[in-house]
């Protein structure tokens, strides 16, 4: 994919975890964890790092697919 996320694992504990079953419980369990007065955000700021896993995950075309 391109990009390695370092977990905190101590940081997920609050929504049961960093185990996730599709990327909408990704979603949700990174919208409970946002605190952007604190500056606690679930990934790095730039967002650019994340748009591959994030295609993949909903199945955006890949260009270098093979076909047939």
């Amino acid at each position: 994919m391109g990009q390695i996320y370092v977990v905190n694992e101590d940081f997920w504990k609050p929504v049961g975890g960093y185990a996730f079953d599709s990327a909408q419980d990704f979603l949700d369990k990174g919208k409970e964890l946002l605190d952007t007065r604190r500056k606690k955000y679930v990934l790095e700021p730039a967002y650019v790092n994340a748009h591959n896993m994030f295609a993949q995950w909903f199945g955006a075309p890949s260009s270098w697919r093979l076909d047939g």
